[in-house]
């Protein structure tokens, strides 16, 4: 037997791009037509204060249960006005130690593509990510996955080697260097109010940065921000903190972005792919020429 336990997100500051969260719980119910119900009741109670509410999320559950093993069955999302926002089933209570098979999720369900500014609300943050990959879709599933296992021979029983927990996202956040996370679907939200601009720009920039400086295959011409002059801006900005001697110094990780950029793209075609104006194309050359620099430099320590 599973119960279901509801509880709100809510708000402990509201400015963006990370905003502190707290999880209260407001009750555990025998089923998720009686949780969702309310739900509503308390969405109605809540409208006043609607601005500090994150959303709402539902766990089920095992009854009769250890805290140890009372594992997290299935989970629903749902926004601050409760509407569904997302949902996983994780495992099964005959078998909650084990995470369920993964095929693909259907493409309508897929709520997000690259480039949509998200909200991940997870660990007690809401932050504000870029989408850069989706889940695989189940058409997705059938010719790469599923393909790729049979004629290698490398099938397994059930079917697939993804489970449950792969039906996520991969986002990147505001910061320096690689900042990806991969958020499960249900953890993943629209903003709950409207993105700042400078922000936005911010995310742009970092995806943009990111394709190139590790490689991912993606065609940036598809991009509706690819040409903006002040996203390529803050894309240079973030390449520029790489080499900053107290970040250089101080994040080992930071060689490896540099010697992605270096040794895996070459300059040209990396300003013909971001289509930098002069201005941008001269900035560029001076960080990328600094970048070599720092590599040789390197070599020679070791």
């Amino acid at each position: 037997m599973t119960v279901f336990e509801l509880s709100k997100i809510e708000l402990e500051n509201l400015n963006y791009p990370i905003r502190k969260t707290r999880k209260y719980t407001l009750g555990i119910y025998s089923s998720l037509d009686k949780t969702y119900e309310v739900l509503q009741e308390f969405v109605a109670e809540e409208e006043p204060y609607m601005k500090y509410i994150m959303g709402y999320i539902v766990e089920e559950r095992v009854f009769d249960a250890s805290y140890w093993d009372n594992v997290i069955i299935s989970t629903y999302t749902y926004t601050k006005d409760g509407i569904l926002n997302d949902g996983c089933v994780w495992t099964n209570e005959n078998d909650p130690g084990g995470l369920n098979p993964f095929y693909g999720r259907p493409k309508e369900k897929i709520r997000f593509k690259l480039g949509d500014i998200v909200e991940v609300c997870q660990g007690g943050e809401s932050e504000l990510h870029i989408i850069h990959h989706t889940p695989t879709s189940t058409e997705e599933f059938e010719k790469r996955c599923k393909a790729r296992w049979e004629k290698e021979g490398d099938s397994p029983e059930n079917g697939t080697w993804l489970d449950s927990t792969d039906d996520c996202y991969m986002a990147y956040s505001i910061g320096i260097g690689d900042t990806h996370g991969h958020p499960e679907a249900p953890y993943v939200f629209a903003p709950t109010k409207k993105v700042p601009s400078k922000i936005k720009r911010k995310l742009q920039g970092k995806l943009l940065e990111q394709i190139i400086t590790s490689g991912h295959h993606v065609q940036i011409s598809e991009l509706p921000f690819a040409k903006d002059s002040k996203v390529l801006d803050e894309v240079l900005s973030n390449w520029e903190k790489l080499v900053k001697p107290k970040i250089y110094k101080e994040k080992k990780w930071v060689y490896e972005d540099i010697k992605c950029l270096v040794v895996y793209n070459d300059a040209d075609t990396i300003k013909l792919q971001l289509g930098f104006s002069e201005k941008q194309a001269k900035r560029f050359d001076r960080f990328y020429e600094k970048c070599k620099r720092l590599m040789k430099e390197r070599k020679k320590e070791v």
